[in-house]
């Protein structure tokens, strides 16, 4: 699994508490991801291509999480289909996602690079032209909501990749997500998001 993406996400997912700073866009524990102001990467990232056969992810707003096993069908009260459940064994959580609420989309490119003001390593990743408004109005809904109700979880061939909270709308097209990354979770996580 890779690392919590934050605005898409990274290993060990989930939420977590912010540090207030007004910049941060998702939290999670331990790091956060803010909005590059352009699609471009940063200068010291040369951008990698997401690969043309990868399948395209899934972002799912959260909507519930429990810690431990994930609950059975039944036991969701729904109708089968209604909830879907993807499971983050670093962090011991279930995450229950609403499928046909959230959206499908493939990055553009994705990388990861160390920041020398402090955030340490990142992961950066930059939205299609296509998939920018439509990003920037899923966060903004899920940024009006509570905990845990105000994450997204980040989905490909049915592997959660990463459950961050969003504190804002992101629309800039340009995501930067920032957390306890090593240098090896941060480049899996950027992996991850570009499909191998």
């Amino acid at each position: 699994m890779a690392a919590v993406w934050c605005a898409l996400a990274v290993a060990g997912c989930g939420g977590g508490d912010g540090d207030g700073d007004a910049g941060r866009v998702f939290d999670r524990p331990g790091g956060s991801a803010v909005a590059r102001p352009s699609s471009a990467p940063p200068s010291f990232a040369a951008p990698s291509a997401v690969a043309r056969d990868a399948e395209p992810l899934r972002f799912l707003p959260v909507a519930s999480s429990v810690q431990g096993p994930c609950p059975g069908r039944t036991a969701l009260g729904a109708s089968p289909g209604a909830y879907a459940t993807y499971r983050d064994a670093t962090t011991d959580t279930c995450y229950v996602v609403t499928p046909d609420s959230g959206m499908t989309a493939r990055p553009a490119w994705a990388k990861a690079s160390y920041e020398t003001s402090g955030a340490g390593w990142v992961v950066t990743v930059g939205l299609t032209a296509r998939d920018r408004a439509r990003f920037a109005q899923l966060t903004g809904t899920l940024a009006a909501r509570q905990p845990p109700r105000n994450q997204l979880a980040m989905v490909r061939e049915g592997t959660l990749l990463s459950a961050p909270s969003v504190a804002q709308a992101l629309t800039g097209g340009t995501v930067q997500i920032s957390g306890s990354f090593t240098g090896d979770s941060a480049r899996q996580l950027a992996r991850d998001i570009r499909g191998g």
